[in-house]
């Protein structure tokens, strides 16, 4: 069962859950969104377990359940991260990496030579990214690993469980569910629950 992944909450109120398991995240919206995905999750899977649902029914709500634990930890990671990156040590534009960004310009002609002018350009700019409310799960991933909040193993959990989340949005549902099972479901709880603890407890030295 669920309850023996995540020890010590009454998972009848939202409030509970804001205060005993999400009690280290610092946004308050974001504690209650988490807390009530979380009662959400823990909902679905007390539903197929109590009625034994099965067959495509039952693979709906498996898939809903990694939906939801994806964005719980995508979650906890956007805010753990605004907290590290808040120590003078840490610099967030590097933990974050750079993309670059193409502008198309065209103030005025260019004379190369007598024969040759250049009317209109694209310069390359290369940019600092930001951690924003929106940035995707696989950058904080990656800036999770850079910044020392996750070693190898917990950066491979939370990869397993981006693709998985990944292979629910994008792939032919009639595929995809067919390989989700119970048994998968409780190792994902076991795997998140060392994920949330390893983010709640990290701080840098």
């Amino acid at each position: 069962m669920i309850k023996e992944h995540i020890e010590g909450v009454d998972f009848s109120e939202t409030e509970s859950l804001e205060k005993v398991r999400f009690d280290f995240v610092e946004d308050e919206i974001l504690k209650e969104n988490l807390a009530i995905n979380m009662q959400y999750v823990i909902f679905l899977y007390a539903l197929e377990d109590n009625f034994n649902l099965s067959g495509s029914l039952s693979y709906s709500v498996f898939r809903t359940i990694i939906v939801s634990v994806a964005s719980i930890i995508e979650g906890l990671l956007n805010d753990k991260l605004r907290q590290l990156f808040r120590n003078p040590n840490v610099r967030a534009s590097k933990i974050m990496g750079s993309h670059f960004d193409y502008v198309c310009f065209k103030k005025k002609d260019i004379p190369l030579s007598e024969k040759e002018v250049i009317v209109a350009g694209i310069k390359r700019v290369k940019k600092a990214k930001k951690l924003k409310n929106d940035t995707n799960f696989n950058d904080l991933n990656k800036a999770a690993k850079k910044v020392g909040l996750f070693q190898k193993s917990h950066f491979e959990e939370a990869e397993k469980l981006r693709k998985k989340r990944n292979e629910i949005h994008l792939a032919a549902l009639g595929r995809v569910s067919e390989k989700y099972t119970k048994k998968e479901l409780d190792q994902l709880f076991k795997d998140a629950k060392v994920l949330i603890d390893r983010i709640r407890d990290y701080q840098i030295q």
